[in-house]
């Protein structure tokens, strides 16, 4: 990946007042969300996974992983920790997109898949 410069950031005089050209700010916010987007999901098709696999076994079987309660998905992480392979990655990201109350990225999931 090619590095890129910040955008010029323009100081007044007295230092009261700062100016960003939006564009280039845009642009960089951009890169930045897009990198963290890339760290924390490496495989995007989890995401799809998600909203279209259902849990195969338990209290909630047969029910989509994305709409699995907050408190089944804490109760995962406190006894022994999400199950390995593929589920619990699906689990522990629908863990983390609840906790953090990002529940509207699973909405627009749905609509799409």
């Amino acid at each position: 990946m090619e590095r890129q410069q910040f955008p010029q950031i323009f100081f007044s005089p007295n230092c009261t007042k700062v100016n960003i050209r939006h564009t280039e700010l845009h642009y960089y916010l951009l890169n930045a969300c897009t990198f963290v987007f890339e760290f924390m999901f490496p495989d995007a098709s989890i995401l799809q996974q998600i909203v279209t696999q259902k849990m195969p076994f338990g209290k909630y079987s047969g029910k989509l992983v994305c709409d699995l309660p907050i408190s089944y998905l804490e109760w995962f992480k406190r006894k022994d920790g999400f199950p390995k392979g593929k589920l619990g990655i699906q689990l522990e990201t629908v863990y983390e997109i609840k906790l953090n109350g990002l529940d509207e990225i699973i909405h627009k999931l749905k609509k799409q898949f």
